[in-house]
């Protein structure tokens, strides 16, 4: 994935595209928008090119992330969990706003995206060879 590298305490820190001076990163936590959208998403994903940590957080419960705006052409930036990365810290930002969310945290070992998305490759050859 391209983007910002940094070197830190020995570990390769490789920050998305897009990210602004201040550290903040170009996507968000929230609830999906009624087209197409890059930047809103129900689950994040965050690991460690040189170890096997990973954090994800994810949207739990639809029906408890309630912004009070009732948006109908995007969805509402009031109550999105934000990503910051100072240097080497990432930052996840619950913003204090009139509303309500439902999200979960998970750490993890990275074995089991890189073993996950290995079986989902397999599968995708199978499919392509059967056609």
């Amino acid at each position: 994935m391209g983007g910002n590298r940094a070197f830190t305490n020995g570990y390769t820190i490789r920050v998305s595209p897009g990210i602004d001076a201040t550290g903040r990163l170009p996507f968000s936590l929230r609830l999906f928008e009624p087209w197409s959208d890059a930047l809103a998403a129900s689950f994040v994903n965050f690991w460690g090119e040189d170890s096997s940590d990973a954090a994800a957080i994810f949207i739990d419960r639809l029906d408890q992330w309630e912004d009070h705006e009732y948006a109908i052409w995007h969805a509402s930036q009031r109550i999105a969990v934000e990503f910051v990365y100072a240097n080497p810290t990432l930052h996840f930002v619950w913003k204090i706003a009139r509303g309500s969310r439902s999200t979960c945290l998970s750490f993890y070992d990275h074995t089991k995206d890189i073993d996950a998305m290995q079986v989902l490759e397999r599968n995708v050859r199978g499919l392509r060879a059967n056609g």
